[in-house]
């Protein structure tokens, strides 16, 4: 019986709304003249409007305020007209009064001084016959920029909280975070009626109730300590859930889904599922299939944060068919499912091929699924990261160089991948490190440090990009020092077939020539690439030490670095390489005699051979070698997430003092009286009650103005709604005379 009831109070409420939205706003279906419509003439001129806003005919009142109303929907300033059209809220026809009070409701924030004169008809109209002049005059005071009107406006509030009318109590409630705004001193006060409108037996104030309960708690940490106040609405918000309206449902789930996190037990397995967290993920699972993509995506990221693994697995396959809704909404989707990929990759492999780059996708878009198949590669068998480096090789020939830069970059981090995966990746990488385009070839080469193990098998890759280096072609002075580390790394494991016997010793047969090649230009090169030459002639110092040719060259490199120790410009990078120069020449400055002056930074302790080699190798090793060669690259990354799309700064689980379930019923003596408290028709004395007090307040302020007082018992007025809009005909009527 209470379901049936229930529905009965839904259709009624939306027959009651449709045909407000029908009647009402029929601004697009007036002739303007015979051929020209309203809303095709925004062009009017206000000389041509203003007189007839002071005309003593109604019908041309009426016909002006709404040119008026469509200059406003064109965003022309209409500010000028404030003073003429205030005056209308005291007029007799309802039609006038409505119109009127929508301008209002703009341009009262807007012009606080010229509304303060008239709060004496808006208080008045608070109380009016009509909900709908209830309900404006609601929003109008609390649109009112001035702390002097807030104790007014909390009254009006305070009385149009109990109305009988659920849209009454909805501008009542998103009246009480703007009362908020202009006067904290009531939080008590605002806090009592968001929690008293969100327990309405009606779904149509909820949602703004439970805004203006999140308005009234700027900072993210209050909200989270006051949902305890919760507990008794918790069961009725989730009952309300389905039957709230769309944008309502948003702002409500993301109010259960804080208070689920810090009062309800995490479910870790199906059959441990608390029975209120269970009907709020059943609620979310219905929502799964809205016709709005925005609750739908809502409804899929609570059941990501708080749902088991069945529920997850719903709501991402609903996130990949909102995919598909607009540009906006695919974006949103990849943001979220980037972060699922980083905290719970396995989850995400199954829509694998669902995240290719396809020809329709942002550039926005497009980097976020990189970041994704990057995160999902640790979870990825070989056949399908063999796909993968198949799929990523095509996408190096886009025409957005950044992009396919970006794509390189993807391919690097499949050196650790399967043999066949990691064998397309390399020769992609192979064939795009002599691409004509610089950001290509550069990301390129900095991504073959990976893959220095299959470098080794062959150097003849190596060697085709140290002769483009050598001639110029290679300017990049992170792709220079990646290639002279990189033959660093050769330089201690040679291929077997390149061996040279030299001065009775084995060294590959191309170092010595490189390395007096990188001494030539030593003093042309940049910061990073000075450095891993000065890397390089370390090495070749410890491993061949009886090799004269090669001792002298190192020794001269040491002497012309520093000679060259001085910061061109004092940022961070400069002074890091300077850093790391003086660290690889105190570590082998036992070895070639001379210490040349460093100052503070000359060495205390000489190392031996052996010694200075075992820490260039493990130097060599560390992975933050290459990463601070890199940085500047990886760095410029096209995607900056601003805030946590996917938990949305919810709180962390709570594990220890959580309530039992007993706190989250609702005690009939209060869902009876709150419903009576809703119900109750108002009565002639409360009025004179409230009015009395309305006047004490104004009796205060000498500033105001007494406007002409409203006759309450115009027989156009009518408390039943849909009455109302039948009554006096339709508005077009006006026009056409």
């Amino acid at each position: 019986m209470d379901v049936f009831k229930r529905f009965q109070q839904r259709i009624h409420e939306n027959i009651a709304e449709s045909t407000s939205a029908s009647k009402l706003i029929t601004n697009r279906d007036f002739d303007f003249g015979s051929t020209v419509r309203i809303a095709d003439a925004p062009n009017d001129k206000l000389s041509d409007i203003i007189p007839k806003l002071s005309s003593k005919e109604e019908h041309e009142i009426k016909h002006a305020l709404k040119r008026v109303l469509v200059l406003l929907s064109h965003n022309r300033d209409l500010s000028s007209l404030f003073p003429s059209i205030v005056k209308l809220v005291s007029s007799r026809d309802l039609h006038i009064k409505i119109l009127a009070y929508v301008y209002l409701t703009r341009y009262a924030r807007l012009c606080p001084d010229l509304a303060m004169l008239s709060v004496n008809s808006f208080q008045k109209d608070s109380s009016h016959q009509s909900p709908l002049v209830r309900a404006q005059s609601i929003r109008v005071l609390s649109s009112i920029s001035s702390e002097e009107v807030a104790p007014i406006c909390m009254l009006c509030v305070k009385r149009a909280a109990t109305d009988s009318n659920p849209y009454v109590r909805k501008a009542a409630a998103l009246a009480i975070a703007k009362c908020y705004e202009l006067d904290d001193s009531s939080y008590d006060e605002q806090k009592e009626l968001s929690l008293k409108l969100m327990r309405c037996a009606s779904s149509i104030p909820i949602g703004a109730a439970a805004y203006a309960f999140i308005k009234i708690h700027p900072d993210i940490d209050d909200l989270n300590e006051n949902l305890s106040a919760l507990h008794s609405l918790f069961r009725h918000l989730v009952r309300q859930l389905v039957d709230c309206e769309e944008w309502s449902q948003l702002i409500v789930l993301d109010l259960l889904a804080r208070y689920s996190r810090v009062f309800l037990p995490r479910p870790l397995e199906e059959d441990s599922v608390d029975k209120d967290m269970k009907d709020l993920l059943m609620g979310c699972e219905y929502l799964l299939s809205s016709p709005n993509p925005a609750v739908a995506a809502t409804a899929s990221k609570t059941l990501l944060t708080l749902g088991s693994t069945t529920y997850r697995s719903k709501a991402l396959k609903c996130l990949m068919r909102l995919r598909k809704e607009s540009p906006e909404m695919s974006a949103y989707v990849m943001l979220t499912l980037q972060l699922i990929s980083e905290k719970q990759p396995e989850s995400v492999t199954p829509f694998f091929q669902s995240l290719f780059i396809v020809k329709s996708d942002t550039d926005y878009t497009k980097i976020i699924k990189l970041n994704i198949l990057q995160n999902l590669m640790k979870v990825l068998d070989d056949s399908q990261l063999t796909m993968l480096a198949k799929e990523l090789s095509n996408h190096t020939l886009d025409p957005d160089t950044k992009f396919a830069a970006e794509v390189i970059e993807t391919i690097g981090s499949l050196s650790c991948a399967s043999k066949r995966a990691s064998e397309v990746a390399f020769k992609t990488l192979t064939d795009c490190s002599t691409a004509t385009n610089k950001l290509l070839s550069q990301q390129s080469i900095i991504q073959l440090s990976n893959f220095v193990p299959d470098l080794l098998q062959g150097s003849w890759n190596l060697r085709r990009l140290l002769k483009r280096m050598f001639n110029g072609r290679v300017v990049d002075d992170d792709a220079r020092a990646t290639l002279v580390w990189v033959v660093s790394e050769v330089v201690q494991k040679p291929p077997q077939n390149e061996l040279n016997e030299l001065d009775g010793m084995s060294v590959w047969k191309y170092g010595p020539d490189v390395l007096r090649s990188c001494v030539k230009g030593f003093s042309e090169e940049g910061s990073k690439t000075q450095t891993q030459i000065l890397n390089l002639a370390a090495k070749m110092m410890t491993i061949l030490p009886d090799i004269r040719s090669v001792q002298a060259m190192a020794r001269k490199v040491f002497i012309d670095s520093a000679d060259l120790d001085h910061v061109k410009s004092m940022d961070i990078e400069s002074l890091d390489g300077l850093n790391r120069r003086h660290s690889i020449m105190n570590t082998v400055a036992g070895l070639y005699g001379e210490v040349p002056e460093q100052g503070d930074q000359a060495p205390r302790v000489l190392l031996r051979r052996n010694q200075a080699n075992a820490i260039l190798t493990n130097m060599a090793t560390d992975s933050s070698v290459m990463h601070k060669m890199t940085s500047s690259i990886k760095n410029n990354n096209m995607v900056r997430i601003q805030t946590d799309t996917y938990l949305n700064s919810l709180p962390e689980w709570s594990t220890e003092g959580l309530p039992g379930p007993e706190v989250r019923e609702l005690k009939q003596s209060e869902a009876n009286q709150a419903d009576e408290a809703l119900t109750m028709p108002v009565m002639s004395n409360e009025i004179a009650a409230y009015n009395a007090e309305v006047e004490t307040i104004l009796a205060q302020n000498a500033d105001y103005e007494d406007d002409e007082p409203v006759d309450t018992t115009d027989k156009a007025a009518d408390d039943d709604l849909e009455r109302f809009l039948e009554s006096d005909g339709n508005l077009t009527s006006d026009v056409d005379d």
